[in-house]
């Protein structure tokens, strides 16, 4: 077992370390509570970022560096999130400007990581909700909405504690309203085959 494991990549044993350590986490969590709500999600973050990134870097050379910086500013963000967690709830809707980096920098990091392990599919989803943030007072009819700043936006996904770390209980409601009412009209018919119009050309983890 020992020569065995001196035979494998040195990034293999890295990658595969993260994923026992997350797994073990994980199923530890489910019996014993070690984290609360936000520092859990912040360390599910950090090691989903790590394992994608560096799993990339060893399958990619011409890449590796990329990966290595992605996974580096992964940690730094994560670690941000975690030492700030406290700061941020006080200042929830008033970003500072590291927030906002900070932000932007979680978002398209997990936007880039989510290409890496599943595919165009969810990147292209998360990039038209973000773009019909933007861009809603454009849309017509019950598509219309008053728009969200740039900077609101960011903070609103990432640094603020309804963002990555969860939806808020007024925004679940909304979210369950909505999905409801589009459940229920034949507008939705699009949107259950979206995926599998594209599923042979994509590829996944």
């Amino acid at each position: 077992m020992a020569s065995w494991l001196r035979e494998q990549p040195k990034m293999w044993l890295l990658v595969s370390t993260l994923a026992l350590l997350m797994t073990s986490y994980h199923l530890f969590t489910t019996q014993v509570l070690l984290l609360s709500h936000w520092p859990h999600l912040n360390l599910h973050l950090a090691f989903g970022l790590l394992i994608v990134f560096l799993q990339a870097a060893e399958r990619s050379s011409r890449a590796r560096a990329l990966y290595f910086v992605a996974a580096a500013v992964s940690l730094v963000v994560v670690v941000y999130i975690h030492i700030e967690a406290d700061d941020l709830l006080d200042r929830e809707q008033m970003p500072t400007d590291v927030d906002f980096l900070v932000g932007l920098a979680i978002l398209v990091l997990v936007i880039w990581a989510a290409y890496l392990a599943f595919g165009f599919i969810l990147p292209v989803l998360a990039l038209l909700g973000i773009v019909y943030a933007l861009l809603g007072p454009y849309f017509p009819g019950e598509l219309f909405h008053a728009g969200i700043g740039f900077g609101r936006l960011v903070a609103m996904l990432t640094t603020d504690i309804g963002g990555f770390m969860g939806p808020s209980c007024s925004s679940r409601r909304h979210i369950w309203r909505y999905s409801s009412r589009w459940a229920a009209s034949s507008k939705t018919r699009a949107w259950r085959s979206f995926s599998s119009i594209f599923r042979w050309r994509s590829f996944g983890g």
